[in-house]
Parts: structure tokens; sequence; C-alpha cells
């Protein structure tokens, strides 16, 4: 349940994770946002959670946490190692949804505004901006890295489109 905890003895950490919750009563004891202390002749610490960022063909493997004393808190440590290719694989193709997904509703999207009463001048604009989203498909960075190609403005169109913020996701 709460598996950010480590039990502490002499400043050392004897058992890591562990849970000191229980329920007492019908209530959950320590509460839920406990810091950590002595409870039931025990010392437990909470352990502050800050990942590193990694990449799609990265893993994270959690390891004993540390006590940082400028900080005055104890933090959740990690290696990175390399993903497996069945892992790559598949972040890999659920990405590639991700990203086609919002093309494809770009693209509808501009469908719409060409099918509505647009000067040569915005039309062009308006074609441009959609080959240069279906262009992401293909690009050198896809799926991980793409860069978004900007709307046309000052055209007689409105773009409602969402901002679409993709990049490197976390394990």
């Amino acid at each position: 349940m709460f598996t950010h905890y480590a039990q502490i003895e002499n400043e050392v950490v004897v058992a890591y994770p562990v849970d000191p919750h229980k329920m007492v009563d019908g209530e959950i004891t320590p509460t839920e946002n406990w810091l950590g202390g002595e409870f039931e002749g025990k010392t437990y610490a909470y352990c502050h959670d800050e990942q590193p960022a990694i990449d799609p063909t990265q893993d994270l493997v959690e390891t004993a946490p540390v006590f940082d004393p400028a900080r005055g808190y104890w933090y959740r440590q990690y290696t990175i190692v390399p993903a497996s290719a069945e892992v790559v694989a598949k972040r890999t193709a659920k990405q590639t949804a991700i990203v086609q997904d919002c093309v494809a509703d770009i693209i509808n999207s501009v469908q719409d505004a060409l099918a509505g009463n647009l000067t040569d001048a915005d039309k062009a604009l308006w074609v441009e901006f959609r080959n240069q989203t279906l262009a992401v498909l293909s690009a050198p960075t896809f799926p991980w890295n793409i860069v978004w190609p900007t709307p046309p403005e000052n055209t007689s169109v409105k773009w409602y489109g969402e901002t679409v913020d993709i990049g490197v996701t976390r394990v």
C-alpha cells in the first residue's frame, strides 16, 4: 500500500521497501501522509522520489535509499539500465500509435478548414501545414522527438487544435 518507506537502524537502511502502516479500528495508522519516525519500536523514514530522466531505451532499477543531509530527507535511488529489446519495441509501438493519432486529428482538422471558403493564399498555407504535419511521420526522430509544425497565422481560419506535447516517456 505505502511502500516508499525504509526501516532505519543507526542511520543505515536495514529494510526497504517496507510499509509500516496498519489498519486499526478502520483507520490507517500512522496517517497516510506520515513522513516517518518511531512506530512500534522501529524507526521508519519516508523516501522521497526524484527519478532521473531516461530515454525509451532505458529502465530504472530502484536501489536502497540514501539520506541527503543538505536537504534533511531520505531519497529513493535508481540505477539506469538498458531496457530489453521487447520493452523498447512495445514502447515504440505505443508512442508510434500516439503520434499517428495526433497527426490524424490534425489532418482531419486541416481538411475541415480546407473545405471552407478560403482564399487561394490561405489554402496554400494550410496545405503546406498539412504536408509538414504528415512529414512528422517520416522524420528521423519519429516517434520520440517530434518537431510539430506551427499552424498558419493571420488567415481567415481560426486554429482550434490542441498543443501537442510528446517527448520522452518515463517508465
